[in-house]
């Protein structure tokens, strides 16, 4: 009797779980960091909408909770072919969900590949993985597209499936200029290859010699800017260092998500916290999503101070968006940042070359027949439920 009760029960919880499991999944941008500091401050960052990070060349950082996730890179060969040996031998111990590809070959300092070259390294190291399940991104380009092109073509030619979504990096002046910059190179890849975007590094330049107040407007403008096209799927500001020591010249320390420290400044606060986007698989499930939060369930008192410090995030990321409230947001940053001194010693640049470059770029480049073509079939058929975000 008991045994026939339970199927009955069973039997009318069936539509319900059927119904469930017939929603399509989340169309969201996840926030996401490059990892760049002491990886005992990884748990300190490690809360609130913080879903994965990347490590360039180098491996998993081991200090994140296990459902932060890590996404692996092959920066390129020549440099860092020990390092790209060694990712292989663990991929082959545990497969990674997804893959990045080639840091920056349009860059003379950095992975600085011809992208014929990058096609046939492409196709030796790369399509093995996406053979095995793995999704996998573009070339990292920071702008020049017209490299991205001539990469598809000859993959095109290849005969390959191509990426699964397209990683770029952007890096601009501060204010409307730069913001202006960053929406239409997301638009243009996004129109161009028909793609879904991941933006896996993005800030502002330090020679734009931008105040802390300035930088927290960008990144709120920025990060909602993001978080409001369905086609971005990961966002990664480049905060995931000291403000004492950036990763190096080209952008401004104010980036930082950290004190010299390791304390949370102002920007990682909001940005963990506040915004449009971003809610975390645990928050989606109904979780908790950090250990905070872990305890909050069971004390109302923690539950309403993080209910309070997520309003308050949100409630200083609205006023510091109007042009107006800039000035009086200076009294409000943290306190090392007053003393500090800037990393950039040079004169206030508008817009440096690599500005010029991307702004020169984006206004001479023609819609290619073939290339958009390709990308109309691509967002045409575009399946929201693949697992490509």
């Amino acid at each position: 009797m008991r045994f026939t009760l339970a199927i009955s029960a069973l039997a009318a919880l069936l539509p319900a779980v059927l119904v469930l499991l017939s929603q399509p999944t989340e169309a969201r941008n996840r926030r996401c960091v490059p990892h760049g500091f002491d990886s005992r401050w990884s748990r300190t960052i490690a809360k609130g909408k913080l879903e994965c990070y990347h490590h360039w060349q180098d491996g998993i950082v081991h200090e994140y909770p296990g459902d932060i996730e890590y996404v692996p890179t092959m920066w390129d060969e020549k440099k860092y072919g020990a390092k790209w040996a060694a990712r292989k031998k663990e991929m082959r111990k545990k497969l990674p969900r997804r893959l990045l590809t080639f840091n920056e070959p349009d860059v003379k300092g950095q992975a600085n590949m011809d992208p014929y070259y990058a096609a046939d390294l492409w196709m030796r190291e790369i399509v093995p993985w996406q053979k095995k399940g793995v999704k996998v991104s573009t070339p990292q380009i920071v702008y020049d597209l017209d490299w991205m092109d001539t990469f598809m073509k000859q993959l095109k030619k290849k005969g390959t499936k191509g990426p699964d979504f397209m990683a770029i990096h952007s890096y601009t002046p501060k204010g409307q200029r730069g913001l202006n910059q960053l929406k239409s190179y997301v638009k243009k890849c996004r129109k161009r290859y028909g793609l879904k975007i991941w933006v896996t590094e993005y800030g502002v330049t330090a020679s734009s010699k931008p105040s802390a107040a300035e930088i927290k407007s960008y990144l709120v403008q920025a990060q909602n800017f993001l978080d409001s096209q369905s086609y971005v799927k990961r966002s990664f500001w480049l905060g995931g260092f000291a403000i004492n020591k950036p990763p190096d010249g080209f952008v401004t320390n104010k980036n930082a998500f950290f004190s010299s420290s390791g304390g949370l400044r102002d920007i990682a606060h909001w940005w963990l916290y506040a915004g449009n986007g971003g809610k975390s698989r645990r928050d989606a499930a109904g979780l908790p999503s950090s250990p905070l939060e872990h305890r909050s369930e069971h004390s109302p008192a923690m539950r309403r101070n993080h209910a309070k410090l997520a309003a308050r995030m949100q409630a200083r990321a609205e006023n510091v968006t109007a042009e107006a409230d800039i000035d009086a947001y200076h009294a409000d940053v943290d306190a090392e940042d007053k003393d500090l001194a800037d990393a950039y010693d040079g004169d206030e640049v508008e817009c440096d070359e690599h500005c010029q470059r991307l702004e020169a770029m984006l206004a001479k480049t023609t819609d290619d027949d073939d290339v958009m073509k390709d990308a109309e079939d691509k967002i045409e058929g575009e399946d929201e439920d693949e697992d490509t975000d």
